[in-house]
Order: C-alpha cells, then sequence, then structure tokens
C-alpha cells in the first residue's frame, strides 16, 4: 500500500480507530483501508480549517491540489496523464473527499460551525468571508438522530446580521451551554439569505467518527438513470435503509460525482449527478457494473 498512497496509520487511528490498522488479507480489509484513509484525511483537515475560521485570519492556502496517488494523500484530486496513469485512475481529476467537502462548506463564504471554547464552554459561530458585502439572513443548527435519522431544531437566529466581510463573525450561544451527544447525533448548520436561499451547509461532528454509535445494518445503494442528460451528466439516486455517515461513491468511469462524503438519512434519497469526462454512454455501462458504495458503518 505505501507504494500507492502515503502512510495513513496515524490518520486512520485517531478518526477511526485502531480496528483495521494491522488487518491484513482479503478484499474487504484492504477497501475498508483505502476508505478510511480517504475519509479520515477529509476529516482532518475539516478539523482543521474550522478550527482556521474561528481565528482571525484572511485566507487560507491548502497544500495541495491534485496529486498522482489514488486514495489518501496530500492531494483532494486525484489526476494521472501517460505513463503516470494507473489502471483505475481517472484523467482530469477524480474529486477524493475532501474535495467535496471543500465544495459544500469548508471554502465557501458563509460558514457556521460549533464545538467547545477553551474556557470548556459550547458555543456556535457563523463567518461571513464576503469581499466588501454585508449579510443579512438567518442560520439554523438542527439535529440529526443516528438511531432514526429524525430531525430536531437544536438553534437558530433567524435575523443574522454580519457586516461587510471578509472575517466577520456572530458567535451564538448553545442552548444550555452543552452540545447534542455526539455518540447519537450530528448537527446539520444551514446558513440562508434574507429571501430564504440556502448558502451553506456544514454536517458538524460532536465526537469522533470512532465514538459514533451508527447502524451497522444501513444499506445503502446508488441507483442510475436509463440514458445519461441532455449535458452528458448521469442522473444518480443514493438512498439508506438506516442513518449512513460519510456515504462516498467511487467508480471506474472517468469523470467526478457532484456530491460525496455525505450523511444519508432513511427518510429521504439524495439527487446528484455523475460529470462523466468522455462518452456519456460508455460511462453509464461502467457506473452500473463498477460503481462501489461505502459509509462508515460498514468498516466499524
Amino acid at each position: 500500500m505505501a507504494q500507492r498512497n502515503w502512510v495513513c496509520d496515524n490518520i486512520i487511528w485517531s478518526v477511526f480507530g485502531s480496528d483495521r490498522i494491522n488487518s491484513t488479507g482479503g478484499v474487504k480489509n484492504f477497501q475498508a483501508q483505502l476508505y478510511q484513509c480517504l475519509v479520515g484525511q477529509a476529516l482532518t483537515l475539516k478539523q482543521r480549517i474550522e478550527a482556521l475560521r474561528t481565528t482571525n485570519n484572511m485566507g487560507m492556502i491548502v497544500w495541495q491540489l491534485n496529486d498522482i496517488w489514488p486514495s489518501g494523500s496530500w492531494g483532494s484530486l486525484e489526476y494521472g496523464t501517460g505513463s503516470n496513469l494507473t489502471e483505475g485512475q481517472v484523467v482530469g481529476g477524480r474529486w477524493k473527499p475532501v474535495h467535496h467537502l471543500y465544495e459544500q462548506s469548508l471554502m465557501q463564504d458563509m460558514f457556521a460551525s460549533c464545538g467547545l471554547l477553551r474556557n470548556g464552554s459550547a458555543a456556535c459561530f457563523v463567518r461571513s468571508d464576503l469581499p466588501g458585502l454585508a449579510f443579512e439572513g438567518s442560520v439554523r443548527f438542527t439535529s440529526v438522530s443516528f438511531a432514526t435519522g429524525e430531525l430536531t431544531t437544536w438553534a437558530s437566529a433567524e435575523n443574522l446580521s454580519l457586516p461587510p466581510g471578509p472575517g466577520s463573525m456572530a458567535w451564538l450561544p448553545a442552548p444550555g451551554d452543552a452540545l447534542p451527544n455526539g455518540n447519537t447525533s450530528a448537527l446539520i448548520a444551514e446558513i440562508l439569505d434574507a429571501a430564504g436561499l440556502l448558502k451553506s451547509t456544514n454536517n458538524v461532528l460532536l465526537a469522533p467518527p470512532y465514538m459514533m454509535q451508527l447502524p451497522k445494518e444501513a444499506a445503502v445503494s446508488a441507483d442510475f438513470a436509463a440514458a445519461p442528460s441532455e449535458d452528458g451528466s448521469i442522473k444518480v439516486t443514493v438512498s439508506s435503509s438506516a442513518v449512513a455517515a460519510f456515504v462516498t461513491l467511487t467508480t471506474q468511469a472517468q469523470g467526478r460525482f457532484s456530491d460525496n462524503c455525505f450523511l444519508q438519512r432513511p427518510q429521504e434519497a439524495t439527487q446528484m449527478r455523475f460529470i462523466p469526462i468522455g462518452e456519456p454512454e460508455a460511462a453509464l455501462t461502467l457506473l452500473k457494473s463498477t460503481t462501489r458504495v461505502e459509509h462508515a458503518a460498514m468498516y466499524m
């Protein structure tokens, strides 16, 4: 594995525990290590970036963008050409889970999250990095139960007003000065503008993934449209029988998914697309035959 990947032991251990670190033999153990390396990279960077966005800094530079390694590494895009293209790699860049997190929330101008302060008290924050623009809108924090998928409004601010950014922030005390139980639930932070349009969504973890009590029986599936759309993209519908965390799709088809590494509830399906590189019909055939759908509880 070290010939195809940066060493991931410390990341896997800190995020998912030690169960799979020394597992050898069999396809499932290897797939588990690759999945946990990819998602562990994403969550490690997510934790660091969320902390940085609470501080007085005006920007971040991510090292690095692309990488020839096909699993977890420093890069967020997998990229190989010519003699560097190993079977299964993608010309032009498969998005790794961390790149999807960049788009979902981490690198959005509007961002919200919750956590514990240095004095131990709980708080949430909203940050606007809109250059030279004020923000008017609202923020809501919704708790999602791992056991049932039920949503409960935990906290909100209806009349949110931030001065022109970048770097303008608002702090919100947590109800009862405590966060929900991170072993049994997570938070979804959503920022809406004055017209009610969603500007940012962030899944806030309240405990390390190895402590999250996720349903092991969750069966997650991906269904593909019978034919590509007019723009060449392929509609994908992801559904699950129970709550599944960090749902990640991988395929040998050339291209990328429009979303990945997300929380899937049984109450509603996730609608997304696969954007192919090259012939859409050929991509659809490979999607149907090679797509693997994984989630955290499969390997915990």
